[in-house]
């Protein structure tokens, strides 16, 4: 004995070739679109009006220079990465409280001027203040 079926149209297989693709393609853009570097804050701190009255004057103030080409200067005086950290090692040692001001000139990234604020803090100046 042989029964008929109802007839019903076939349901198509729903393909996933198109999804895996707009995976991908999302995939390799926030690959693409992010960076690599590892993110790390500043800390600055602003000064108040109580600091100016409870400031040292006899802590050694020390300019540093930083101009668009990269080169730095110690009180007008150009030096290298390497004999920049050492002076300021010395004058550290030769007076704790020595607090740093970098004056960067017309024209420096901002990236210079964090690379130069992290080479003052691996010196280990406590103090760094930007003009």
């Amino acid at each position: 004995m042989r029964l008929d079926r109802a007839v019903h149209p076939r349901r198509r297989m729903l393909s996933l070739t198109p999804l895996i693709d707009v995976v991908f393609i999302l995939l390799l853009f926030f690959m693409l679109a992010s960076s690599l570097h590892r993110w790390q804050a500043l800390s600055l701190v602003l000064p108040t009006t109580s600091d100016a009255a409870t400031a040292t004057p006899s802590a050694a103030l020390v300019w540093v220079g930083l101009a668009a080409d990269g080169t730095l200067s110690l009180d007008g005086r150009p030096l290298s990465a390497e004999s920049l950290q050492t002076h300021l090692r010395a004058r550290l040692a030769a007076d704790p409280r020595t607090r740093v001001v970098v004056e960067p000139a017309e024209g420096v990234t901002l990236q210079g001027l964090i690379r130069l604020i992290e080479r003052l803090r691996a010196a280990g100046i406590p103090a760094i203040g930007l003009r």
